[in-house]
């Protein structure tokens, strides 16, 4: 049976979905987003951050999440910390990870990297640092405790809510076909995840 995907709706905490309704908000989220004006991409666009240990850094900054129909996601984040003391010493940061995600049946989203926590990578330059390049193991999960799909000025866009209601960045539907975008949904590092001494971390959205 065809399920049509959601649109213009918001999904609050306290929603309690049945299986169908789970499955037709699974299939609305499938594909690639990008917040801004798109030059935050998941996938190889993002670098090599396993295997190298290298980032393509992106002209501005954002974020940007892929979700597959059967349950996997990736994240790319690239921010900048400004430095209240010294306007020259402005911090870049560039997060990737990737793993599983469920559409919890109160309506919110929930990730988690734990399968593949050997994979995420955070790097963080800073020129006025005693080091001014670090690059570490990254493994956080995430809840999205509301979310929303609706047609903006032309583009399919996703509004992801934290869980004290605050709204994040606006994301637009770079692609309906994530694997475009996506590396693949398996192990990259050739280490295990009990070799990750970095200790993982629950983030709320």
């Amino acid at each position: 049976m065809h399920l049509p995907p959601l649109r213009n709706i918001i999904i609050p905490a306290a929603a309690i979905l049945n299986n169908l309704n789970l499955a037709a908000a699974q299939s609305s989220v499938v594909g690639t987003w990008s917040s801004g004006v798109g030059s935050v991409l998941t996938g190889p666009a993002f670098g090599d951050p396993t295997e190298a240990n290298t980032f393509i850094y992106p002209n501005v900054s954002g974020r940007a999440l892929s979700f597959t129909s059967d349950g996997y996601y990736e994240e790319a984040s690239f921010l900048w910390n400004s430095n209240a003391t010294d306007h020259h010493c402005i911090e870049a940061v560039v997060i990737w990870q990737h793993g599983t995600y469920t559409m919890n049946s109160n309506g919110s989203i929930s990730t988690s990297s734990e399968i593949f926590a050997a994979d995420g990578r955070i790097q963080v330059q800073n020129a006025c640092a005693a080091q001014s390049s670090v690059i570490s193991y990254y493994s956080q999960a995430g809840l999205y405790a509301t979310w929303a799909i609706s047609q903006w000025r032309g583009k399919t866009m996703l509004q992801l809510g934290r869980y004290d209601g605050a709204l994040l960045p606006r994301m637009y539907q770079i692609s309906t076909d994530p694997s475009q975008y996506m590396f693949p949904t398996s192990l990259l590092s050739n280490v295990s995840a009990t070799d990750v001494t970095s200790s993982s971390k629950f983030r709320f959205m």
